[in-house]
């Protein structure tokens, strides 16, 4: 839980930390009488006077599991032994996770910890390894492995290493070189007792500033806003293009543009004639609450909120403002509707919303389901795929994807009506054929 603003540079919160002779285990608010959450960034804050603020909620709170939605509890208790940090026992994949109550032996309740964003060193390195030609690695701590995780020192493992020499056979040997007289401190080898959600960065070594004595009563007026208008641009590689997905995350039609999600990023192509495909941009600069990974969004045409999807949680930003994350159950889904694949517009402020083989109508006002509508997806368009991982409209026909291909249905007579079938990166973003 990395903190904001304060006199610790970022630094993530230690749980528990004393104040004022108590020990809290979660951020509070007590002390301060604007209401803002902090949080000590040493185990004493009566003693070394570092704070930062606490993320908003939604930047906090846990990703799927079972308890997605819910805050991290510190400590908690798992087999038997107290974790005062998010923590990867217990998993092979190296993931973060705690638990939602102070014991996960006795609740079982748990979720990923939200992570930091994605490092974009290790992306284009690991593109870059694509691009000399490596393929995925199967070993978990290797830089070219195809799940993301983070990587602190250097990424490479000796399975790059080898890989590499394969391909393009050993480096030269250098020189050898007179020892130094330097010796070098021992490090500590015992874990943190910091609470990241990824391990953390070096930090600055300017000495902080002198802290206050009681958390202070200044601070930001108001909670950080969401990022800019105009989302920053990554440009790293040919790799960052759209031609070179696969499968896309996401697609919608997002105020007039159409917008590819994939992994953190997005591209958008401008309905107007001439114009290009812009991007990548970070879905976290432009939708601060949001997970990287979408199932899908929709554009509500009236009021222009917009809805995200991501497992069985939804946000709905309207400008900067976002109300989630929110339960699938919120919107009158059953606990069997595992994601949204996508929403269609409908007649009389309503919308189609899809999960899998199954159709409902949507309310945009009230944001609930009609429980009594729900139909097969081959009743209301027969011939696309049952299976569509993503569904969307574009220039008023509607799009249904599978794997790199997609089925577009034309509104016009009396049946929807398949009118063609095509490639979404040759057809639809105009790439080059390789």
């Amino acid at each position: 839980l990395y903190t904001e603003h304060g006199n610790a540079d970022g630094k993530p919160c230690v749980f528990p930390f004393i104040f004022e002779g108590r020990s809290y285990s979660a951020c509070t608010t007590e002390g301060r009488s604007d209401g803002y959450r902090w949080c000590a960034t040493t185990a004493n804050y009566d003693q070394d006077k570092l704070y930062g603020f606490c993320p908003t909620r939604a930047d906090a709170t846990v990703v799927g599991g079972n308890s997605a939605g819910e805050l991290c509890v510190f400590p908690f208790v798992f087999l038997g032994k107290e974790y005062s940090t998010c923590t990867s026992e217990g998993r092979r994949d190296g993931r973060l996770w705690c638990a939602t109550t102070s014991s996960f032996d006795t609740d079982k309740k748990w979720g990923f910890c939200p992570d930091q964003g994605y490092s974009l060193f290790l992306v284009a390195a690991h593109e870059f390894g694509h691009a000399l030609g490596l393929d995925h690695s199967t070993v978990p701590e290797a830089l070219m492995y195809p799940m993301y995780r983070f990587l602190e020192g250097s990424p490479l493992h000796e399975d790059d290493v080898r890989g590499i020499q394969h391909l393009y056979g050993p480096g030269p040997k250098p020189d050898p070189r007179p020892p130094t007289t330097t010796t070098m401190e021992p490090q500590p080898t015992a874990p943190p007792t910091m609470c990241p959600t990824l391990p953390p960065t070096t930090y600055p070594t300017k000495s902080p500033t002198v802290g206050p004595t009681g958390p202070p009563a200044a601070g930001p007026t108001g909670p950080p806003t969401a990022g800019p208008s105009e989302a920053t641009t990554i440009s790293l590689s040919p790799a960052n293009s759209p031609c070179s997905v696969n499968i896309f995350d996401a697609i919608a039609e997002i105020q007039g543009s159409l917008y590819f999600f994939k992994d953190g990023r997005y591209w958008r192509f401008l309905n107007r004639r001439g114009s290009r495909l812009q991007g990548p941009f970070l879905i976290a600069r432009t939708w601060p609450a949001l997970p990287a990974k979408l199932d899908s969004a929709f554009e509500d045409p009236l009021s222009k909120k917009i809805f995200f999807f991501s497992g069985r949680q939804v946000w709905v930003y309207t400008g900067e403002s976002v109300l989630g994350p929110r339960r699938l159950e919120k919107l009158g889904l059953g606990s069997g509707v595992k994601q949204v694949t996508g929403l269609l517009p409908h007649s009389g402020g309503k919308a189609l919303l899809f999960s899998g083989e199954r159709v409902w109508r949507f309310d945009l006002k009230t944001q609930r389901v009609d429980t009594q509508s729900v139909t097969r997806l081959d009743n209301l368009f027969p011939g696309v795929p049952l299976n569509s991982h993503d569904i969307f409209q574009y220039q008023d026909k509607a799009y249904f994807c599978y794997d790199r291909f997609y089925w577009r249905v034309s509104f016009e007579g009396a049946m929807n009506q398949v009118d063609q079938v095509g490639y979404v990166t040759y057809n639809i973003l105009q790439c080059a054929a390789n």
